[in-house]
């Protein structure tokens, strides 16, 4: 059965969040962010470099970490 375009995009979102939240692997963030990334944290600047920096500050002392979704 092959996957519907809704299930394909779900399950590349929860891979993404794993990766990026849970595992604190930055670099899955060059294969799907834009440059011209847009943040909407009024805390964290715009672009794709000044959302790692903030995640790597966030994730400094943080476990990784299995999301349960």
């Amino acid at each position: 059965m092959k996957a519907t375009s809704a299930e394909a995009n779900k399950k590349m979102v929860m891979e993404f969040y794993q990766k990026v939240f849970g595992d604190h692997d930055l670099t899955t963030i060059d294969q799907h962010i834009a440059e011209d990334y847009i943040q909407h944290n009024p805390y964290v600047a715009d672009g794709k470099k000044a959302l790692k920096d903030a995640l790597n500050q966030w994730f400094a002392n943080a476990p990784e970490n299995k999301i349960d979704f």
